[in-house]
């Protein structure tokens, strides 16, 4: 869901009429990041692991299929800069965005020469920030220490203001979704004891969804971005709350499209910018024939990004586990501690 919405977002995003009206479908972005605190917090729990193996565990996980795009995207530069526009190819640009260092673009804005790569620069420093704490045993001391670095971080950039620069881009509130996920992440084990309904569940996520496209919509940036965070939070509650109850998501084709999530989210705009040119010369991008292209748009986006899922990313992510295990003295419980999905 959250990378259909990025999906749709940025579909809209090329149409005068639509852009206003798309703005709230930007919200899967806080989507992403609540998973991704919830996450971190559920694998770990399930089996601790030290500060390097979970690091090793993230980069295996991102940075394969990340870099091979950047290079598709960096040489397309080189080739053909007409096509790429504000991307350049430039190699102080590459090397800043393959070791997720975010900069400024002529655009004013922080963007990678993979522009959705923005989020992983995030990303990738909420992970470093989670390895760290893992050094402390405490369970709770660890989520105070995450979470007390995010706020800082946050009310930091509040008191300063800072016009470009690291803080600037660190101090985002977004960042505060990742401490929203670790704590549902922390309450997780104990929702089955609620008595909650499927009806007020499924109550809760239309009610939930609502506020995190209305927020964006209709209140400025920064006072958007603690309703939003809120209601992304609560909006990941009531699905757990759901599967607790029984509602749980067996279809193969949706559930491929969920392992699919993350090349679906860096492919897509390659999909998006080609297909959106055709829909254009072809003059379907007006009246009736506008939603259907949307939809032939998403249906060509998710099956690139199934595609990419199945010949790259999974293939190559097996072979690099698979590499580390057997360069440890232990293969066995050392893999079992990187990736403990994988004891079946």
């Amino acid at each position: 869901m959250a990378a259909l919405m990025i999906v749709f977002f940025h579909w809209a995003s090329e149409y005068a009429g639509l852009k206003y009206h798309a703005v709230g479908l930007v919200t899967g972005i806080d989507l992403f990041f609540v998973l991704s605190g919830f996450v971190m917090i559920y694998t770990t729990a399930r089996r601790p692991l030290g500060m390097w193996a979970f690091f090793i565990n993230r980069v295996v996980r991102i940075v394969p299929l990340y870099w091979a795009l950047t290079m598709a995207v960096f040489l397309g530069a080189l080739v053909a800069p007409r096509i790429f526009q504000s991307t350049r190819g430039d190699s102080v640009e590459l090397l800043k965005s393959l070791l997720f260092i975010p900069y400024l673009k002529g655009s004013g804005l922080f963007r990678p020469v993979l522009h959705p790569g923005w989020t992983l620069n995030l990303e990738m420093f909420f992970y470093g920030l989670f390895a760290v704490s893992l050094i402390v045993r405490s369970g709770a001391w660890r989520l105070a220490l995450v979470i007390g670095a995010l706020f800082s971080l946050v009310g930091l950039g509040a008191v300063l203001q800072p016009q470009g620069g690291l803080l600037a881009f660190y101090s985002q509130p977004v960042i505060l979704d990742f401490g929203a996920g670790m704590v549902l992440g922390v309450i997780f084990p104990r929702l089955a004891q609620l008595q909650v309904s499927r009806i007020l569940c499924y109550v809760g996520l239309v009610v939930t969804a609502i506020a995190m496209v209305a927020a964006r919509q209709l209140l400025p940036d920064p006072q958007a971005a603690i309703p939003i965070g809120l209601s992304a939070t609560l909006f990941v509650l009531f699905v757990l709350l759901a599967e607790v109850r029984g509602v749980v998501v067996r279809s193969p084709f949706l559930l491929l499209i969920g392992a699919a999530s993350y090349s679906l989210y860096l492919t897509h705009i390659f999909v998006v910018l080609a297909l959106q040119k055709i829909v254009a010369k072809l003059g379907a991008d007006q009246g009736m024939l506008l939603p259907i292209s949307a939809i032939a748009i998403a249906a060509v986006s998710v099956g690139v990004g199934i595609m990419v899922h199945l010949w790259f990313e999974r293939p190559v992510d097996t072979a690099l586990r698979t590499l580390l295990r057997y360069r440890r003295s232990d293969p066995v419980g050392n893999s079992l501690a990187l990736w403990p999905w994988r004891r079946a």
